[in-house]
C-alpha cells in the first residue's frame, strides 16, 4: 500500500494546507488537518490527528536522560502537555513523554533514550510545537511567548539545530525569505533530518523534485534514524510526485483551456477574454479555510501589479457536493460565494462559479483535486507556473 506522507503543518497555515476532493484525490500531500464546514470535503489525514489520542510508547519517571524545560506563555495551570512523534508515513504517532504545566507557565519533561526523530510538544490539540532531535540532546529549553505556537516566537538554548529550525520557519512566516534563497538553506542545511523536514512543509511544486531526490539520499545515510517512518516514507512520497508530474492534466507551457462561466450577477466571463494580460487562475470556495487565509496575499499582489497588466481569474467551487437543484440551496451557496467575495476585499471583477462544489467541470478541466489551486497564465494564454504561492510575487514579476 502507498505510504503518505504525514506532516503536521499549522504553523504555515497559508503556504501548506489545502482543502482536498474526497473522490478525486489520488497523490500525497503535505497539508494540515483543519476543522471544516459541513459543505468541505474530507481531507485526506495529514498530521498526527487532533481528534484521537496518541499511542503511549512509554511513561518515563522523571530521571530520563533528556530533559525538556521552559514557560508558556498560552498556558495555564495543570494544562496537560505531551511529546508526541512526527513520523513521516502514516504510522499512528506515539507518546514519549508527559507533564503537567505549571503555577507559572513552567513546564519540564523527561524522558529515556530519546531517538532521532521529528516531535511535537503539544498542548492541546490546537497548540502544536514542532522540533528536531538528532538523539544527543541533554538539555533543551524552549520558552515559548503568548501567540508563539503560531508566530514561532520561542527562544531556544541547548539546541543549536532547533534554533536554526525556527529560524528558517519565522522567515517564511514572516515573508522575509525569498524562495531561491529558501531552496539553497534546505540543500545547504547540514542536518539531513532538519532539511527534509523544511523541504517537506515547503517545496511542494513538481519543480522542487530533484530537490527533495537529493535531501531523501542524504536522508538514507543519516545512521541509526528509523528508515521505515522517515527516508523510506520520504523516498514514497518522492515516487508519488514523481507520479503526479508524469500524470499531469495541465503542464507548464500547455495551452490553458478556456473557461466561460457565469459571474454572481449572471454575466458570461470567458478565461480567452483577458488574452493579453497576465491571469492567475485561481480555484477557491468560501468554505475552504486555507484559501480564504490565503486571499489576502493574492489581492496584494493584484494591487500592486494590477497596472502593469496583472489580473485574477476566480473559480469558485461554492455548491452542493451532493450535486442538489434545490433552488434554495443553490441560492444558499451562492450568498456564501458572494458574501466572501466582499469579506476578503476580492476587487478583481473575474469571478466564476457553476455552483456545483467538486462536480465542477471547470475542475475537471484542469485536474484540480485540492484547493487554494493556482494556474499562472502567460499573455500569450500559456501556462507559466503551478501553484505558485511561497513564490507567486516572484513568479509574477517574472513573467510581466
Amino acid at each position: 500500500m502507498k505510504k503518505i506522507i504525514l506532516i503536521f503543518a499549522t504553523l504555515l497555515t497559508i503556504v501548506l494546507m489545502a482543502c482536498k476532493s474526497e473522490p478525486k484525490t489520488t497523490s500525497a500531500q503535505v497539508v494540515s488537518n483543519t476543522p471544516q464546514t459541513e459543505e468541505a470535503p474530507q481531507t485526506e489525514a495529514p498530521q498526527p490527528s487532533p481528534q484521537s489520542e496518541p499511542v503511549v510508547e512509554n511513561n518515563t519517571p522523571n530521571n530520563g536522560n533528556l530533559q525538556l524545560s521552559g514557560t508558556i506563555g498560552d498556558a495555564t495551570a495543570g494544562q496537560a502537555l505531551q511529546v508526541v512523534t512526527i513520523p513521516f508515513d502514516n504510522t499512528q504517532p506515539m507518546l514519549v513523554a508527559q507533564t503537567k504545566i505549571l503555577s507559572n507557565g513552567a513546564y519540564k519533561i523527561s524522558w529515556n533514550n530519546p531517538k532521532k526523530g521529528v516531535y511535537s510538544l503539544k498542548l492541546g490539540p490546537q497548540q502544536q510545537l514542532m522540533f528536531v532531535l538528532d538523539g544527543s540532546e541533554k538539555n533543551i529549553k524552549f520558552d515559548i511567548a503568548k501567540n508563539g505556537f503560531r508566530s514561532l516566537d520561542v527562544k531556544v538554548e541547548g539546541s543549536d539545530l532547533n534554533t536554526r529550525y525556527f529560524n528558517i520557519m519565522k522567515g517564511i512566516i514572516n515573508k522575509t525569505a525569498k524562495p531561491s534563497d529558501l531552496r539553497k538553506t534546505i540543500l545547504n542545511e547540514k542536518n539531513a533530518l532538519l532539511a527534509s523536514l523544511v523541504a517537506l512543509q515547503t517545496q511542494k511544486d513538481p519543480s522542487s523534485l530533484e530537490l527533495h531526490q537529493t535531501i531523501q539520499k542524504r536522508l538514507a545515510q543519516v545512521p541509526n534514524l528509523d528508515k521505515t517512518k522517515y527516508s523510506n516514507a520520504y523516498a514514497a512520497y518522492i515516487a508519488s510526485m514523481e507520479r503526479q508530474a508524469s500524470q499531469a492534466v495541465i503542464k507548464v507551457g500547455a495551452m490553458a483551456p478556456d473557461l466561460a462561466y457565469k459571474n454572481p450577477e449572471g454575466k458570461i466571463m470567458k478565461l480567452s477574454d483577458l488574452r493579453g494580460k497576465l491571469v492567475l487562475l485561481d480555484f477557491w470556495a468560501s468554505w475552504c479555510g486555507p484559501c480564504r487565509r490565503a486571499n489576502p496575499h493574492v489581492v496584494e499582489i493584484y494591487n500592486k501589479y494590477k497596472i502593469k497588466g496583472f489580473t485574477v481569474y476566480s473559480v469558485s467551487l461554492d455548491g452542493d457536493k451532493h450535486g442538489s437543484t434545490n433552488p434554495n440551496v443553490i441560492k444558499m451557496h451562492k450568498d456564501r460565494w458572494v458574501a466572501a467575495i466582499k469579506k476578503d476585499g476580492l476587487v478583481w471583477p473575474n469571478h466564476v462559479s457553476d455552483l456545483k462544489s467538486w462536480n465542477s467541470e471547470a475542475s475537471a478541466k484542469y485536474g484540480v483535486t485540492s484547493i487554494p489551486a493556482t494556474f499562472l497564465i502567460g499573455r500569450d494564454g500559456r501556462i507559466k507556473a503551478i501553484n505558485p504561492r511561497n513564490n507567486l510575487e516572484e513568479v509574477v514579476k517574472a513573467n510581466l
